[in-house]
């Protein structure tokens, strides 16, 4: 005997939207995310990466300014932005204000205290959490290219 239908409502086929279908089919290897709590003056630069990532930042609060290497425009950032590079290894800064010190983000792994990177200046706080995805380095197809507003 065959399935009896109850309702008179039409079946719907389960479809994966687009973005669920290229997050499910990239063969994540590792995820690497952080706290980060910058007082002004304060900047870093990121130098790129050799294997193959996609990195996130997201402001929680304060504000910033994002420039890649070989792009012309230096992007604002506030509470609530977010900003995501994928599989780019093109080196960017992150800075509050353009005349700050920058240090290599190497360096701030040593002022991360119970998973929380705390350094700058002691001038007015800008939060961040970022981190990356770590890919199978054979699946690879994507642009290389940072994503950026329009």
């Amino acid at each position: 005997m065959g399935e009896k239908k109850i309702t008179n409502r039409p079946a719907f086929e389960h479809r994966m939207d687009p973005l669920s279908e290229v997050f499910g089919s990239l063969k994540i290897q590792d995820a690497i995310y952080r706290r980060l709590e910058a007082t002004a003056p304060w900047g870093f630069s990121y130098l790129g990466d050799t294997d193959p990532r996609i990195r996130f930042g997201l402001v929680v609060r304060g504000s910033a300014l994002l420039k890649f290497k070989n792009q012309r425009r230096t992007i604002s950032l506030s509470g609530g932005d977010l900003f995501i590079s994928i599989l780019s290894d093109e080196p960017f800064t992150l800075v509050d204000h353009p005349r700050s010190a920058i240090v290599d983000s190497s360096e701030l792994k040593k002022f991360e205290v119970d998973g929380v990177i705390r350094f700058g200046g002691g001038g007015p706080l800008t939060t961040f959490v970022s981190g990356s995805f770590g890919m199978n380095p054979y699946w690879i197809f994507w642009p290389r290219k940072p994503l950026s507003p329009a």
